[in-house]
C-alpha cells in the first residue's frame, strides 16, 4: 500500500509498534525503534526536504518551525504561533544532559565505562540548554550507534533517582545517548569530548509524545481536513 504522506504515515506506523504486546520485555526495544525512525529519520527528512505536501503535517513551513523551536531555551515554554510545545518533556525531571571533557572521553564510550565517565562530567541545566541541543544529540547518537540501554544491575546507582522504582534490577530503567561534543573555533570544528544524555524510559516516551505533537496536526483538525476534501 502506498504512503499517503511519508512523514506522518511513518510516525503512525512506527507508533503501532508500541501498541503491540506493550507489557512484555520488548518495550524499550520498541521505543528505540520508534525514535530511530519516527524522530531521527523524520527530523532529517523535514530539515532536508520538508515534505510540505503531507496533509497530516501541522504546518507547511514545518522546517522553519522546527528550527525556531530548536533555538528556544528549555528553561521557558517553547511557543510557536501561540501553541506551547515540549512542555511535558521540559518539566520532566527524569533525564539529564552532560558534557564529558575530552580528557575523560579519550577512549570510546561503552556500556562498561559510560556511567563512570559522568562522574567527571559537567551537567548542563535547563537554563543552559536549547531544544536543538537535545534533538541534535539524540539524532547523532542514533546515527553513530551511541545508544546504551541499561538496567540498574548493569549501570549501578543512578546519578538522579529514577521516576520509577523497579523491583527487578535487571529491567532496563534508563538509556544513555552518547555523541560528539564539538564547538566552532576560527571557523573550524574542534573536538571537546562527548555529550552524554541519561534518560529514564518514561522521559524518553514523553519526548516522543511531545515531538509527535509538534509534527502532526491534532486528530480533530485532521478529521475536518478530510471532511473538507
Amino acid at each position: 500500500m502506498e504512503y499517503n504522506g511519508f512523514i506522518s504515515t511513518l510516525i503512525e506506523r512506527s507508533e503501532d509498534l508500541l501498541l503491540s504486546d506493550s507489557t512484555d520485555d520488548l518495550n524499550v526495544t520498541r521505543l528505540l525503534l520508534v525514535l530511530n525512525t519516527g524522530f531521527a529519520l523524520v527530523r532529517d527528512r523535514i530539515l532536508s526536504w520538508e515534505d510540505a505536501n503531507d496533509p497530516r503535517l501541522r504546518k507547511s513551513n514545518l522546517k522553519k518551525e522546527i528550527k525556531k523551536a530548536g533555538r528556544a531555551n528549555l528553561a521557558a515554554p517553547i511557543t510557536i504561533n501561540d501553541q506551547v510545545f515540549f512542555e511535558k518533556f521540559r518539566r520532566c525531571n527524569d533525564w539529564s544532559y552532560f558534557r564529558v571533557p575530552k580528557k575523560v572521553s579519550s577512549r570510546s564510550l561503552t556500556a562498561h565505562n559510560i556511567v563512570d565517565s559522568l562522574r567527571e562530567a559537567e551537567e548542563i541545566h535547563l537554563d543552559g540548554l536549547e531544544l536543538d541541543a537535545i534533538t541534535r544529540a539524540l539524532r547523532n547518537s542514533f546515527a553513530h550507534g551511541g545508544v546504551f540501554p541499561m538496567s540498574s544491575a548493569q549501570a549501578g546507582q543512578r546519578l538522579k533517582p529514577s521516576a520509577k522504582h523497579l523491583h527487578d534490577t535487571r529491567q532496563i530503567d534508563r538509556i544513555y545517548f552518547a555523541s560528539k561534543w564539538t564547538v566552532t573555533e576560527d571557523e573550524k570544528q574542534v573536538d571537546r569530548g562527548r555529550i552524554v544524555m541519561e534518560f529514564g524510559t518514561e522521559a524518553l516516551r514523553t519526548f516522543w509524545e511531545d515531538w509527535k505533537a509538534m509534527i502532526l496536526v491534532d486528530r480533530q483538525a485532521l478529521d475536518q481536513l478530510f471532511r473538507a476534501a
